[in-house]
């Protein structure tokens, strides 16, 4: 297979194999017996934001490790790569720590007389290598670049000294614009636990602080207003969800059909009818139960985005959701608003986190969620609470979603800083760009 190379550049361009000591490895293709402590033992999930990161590590056995470091042992400044799922995450080794790697990483070890290994981190972290690394990739099950394509890719190669005063110069910019984004994603953190905090006060203390309270005899929840009633979930709500979807796969999907949400489609302050998988109009009709109507809230209960939750606050054509979704029908009793705020209340996220933990795969069942105990004051209360966390809660998002594009032009400052750098664009001895 031939990819080709997106470089400009005045230096001279080479493959990355012309840069390396031994050939390119990976890791064992086994899997070990994972231990409470040991020697960690990292997989492409360790690769967070260009760095490796040992913090919730796995660990082996002293002997396994052994076992699997004769196949590649990581060295300093060596640099890793993912070669399958998250294929072209890239991050140098800059720790005389004992590690081992699993198989979706692969080992880059830099021959340091004719290369500087910063410098090639830099190229291969570049939007030319990433481009590049993206064409040798292939998707069967999950994306990934084959072994005998990392040589190929291609990239500059100057003067030892230039790809040294370049990786230094990329160290000081990066480690500055990199701080500026940590500290916008500090303010995101601090804006999205506001936006927790008042929602969770809402759906437990209402808006009147002077009210009298009184136990609400629901763990973790404490003192509820006076006037508030408890109940459970189905009491209030009809709750139903599908195991899978008689035998529907993919390769039904259809291009005019009938909308089919899935957890990305709720991920959002609004549920998302534009990019959606669509299903015919027969196997629409073959679970009317699961049909959405307005005031409807949605809640994943399945793998890594369980408890994310919406609500149908409008209905631009008829759809209805996957098998990871559950469907909520409030009763009159509940405004569906107010049960999609509760849902994001601490209490009930603590609730669902309880109900998960230990999971190999989180799932959480229809009577899980038929049990969950609700704190309920009248229905035209509900909806000033509703209304009330409406406007508080637009107000953050559209802070954070501000402060979020302040993070990706830093991040594309970022890139377009590295490519300048690694290919000459960028005198980094006079700061300058070339005229």
């Amino acid at each position: 297979m031939t990819v080709a190379s997106q470089w400009e550049s005045d230096w001279p361009i080479g493959r990355l194999k012309n840069a390396l000591a031994v050939p390119v490895t990976d890791g064992p293709h086994s899997t070990p017996e994972f231990m409470a402590e040991g020697v960690p033992f990292l997989s492409v999930d360790a690769i967070q934001d260009g760095e490796l990161v040992f913090a919730g590590c796995r660990y082996v056995s002293s002997e396994d490790h052994a076992d699997f470091v004769r196949k590649a042992r990581p060295h300093m400044n060596d640099l890793l790569m993912g070669k399958a799922a998250s294929t072209g995450k890239i991050a140098r080794v800059k720790t005389s720590t004992e590690f081992s790697i699993w198989s979706p990483l692969a080992l880059i070890r830099i021959n340091e007389t004719l290369a500087d290994p910063g410098f090639i981190e830099y190229c291969l972290k570049s939007p030319e290598c990433q481009f590049e690394i993206d064409g040798y990739s292939n998707a069967n099950t999950q994306k990934n670049i084959g072994m005998g394509d990392i040589p190929r890719i291609s990239l500059p190669l100057p003067t030892l000294a230039i790809q040294a005063t370049v990786a230094r110069f990329l160290d000081g910019e990066t480690a500055q614009i990199d701080q500026l984004i940590a500290k916008q994603e500090r303010l995101i953190a601090l804006l999205a636990e506001k936006r927790q905090a008042i929602i969770t006060h809402a759906v437990t203390k209402g808006l009147d602080p002077t009210a009298p309270t009184k136990p609400s005899d629901i763990p973790w929840l404490g003192d509820i207003p006076a006037g508030w009633g408890a109940s459970r979930m189905s009491y209030e709500v009809w709750v139903r969800a599908r195991l899978g979807w008689k035998g529907l796969k993919a390769e039904e999907y259809v291009l005019d059909g009938v909308a089919f949400l899935s957890t990305p489609n709720i991920k959002g302050r609004d549920i998302d009818f534009k990019d959606v998988n669509r299903i015919s109009q027969d196997r629409f009709e073959e679970s009317p139960e699961i049909k959405l109507s307005l005031g409807d809230v949605v809640l994943a209960k399945d793998g890594s985005t369980l408890g994310t939750v919406n609500v149908v606050r409008e209905l631009p054509e008829p759809a209805t959701v996957n098998s990871s979704i559950a469907v909520l029908t409030p009763s009159p009793s509940i405004d569906g608003v107010y049960l999609f705020y509760l849902l994001q209340s601490d209490y009930l996220r603590h609730t669902i986190q309880l109900l998960k933990g230990g999971m190999g795969v989180p799932h959480l069942f229809q009577d899980d969620i038929r049990r969950f105990q609700l704190s309920l004051p009248s229905i035209s209360e509900q909806v000033a609470i509703a209304g009330h966390l409406d406007r508080k809660t637009q107000r953050i998002d559209q802070l954070i979603a501000k402060v979020q594009l302040a993070v990706g032009l830093l991040a594309e400052r970022r890139s377009a800083l590295i490519s300048a750098a690694v290919t000459g664009k960028i005198d980094v001895l006079a700061g300058a760009s070339k005229p």
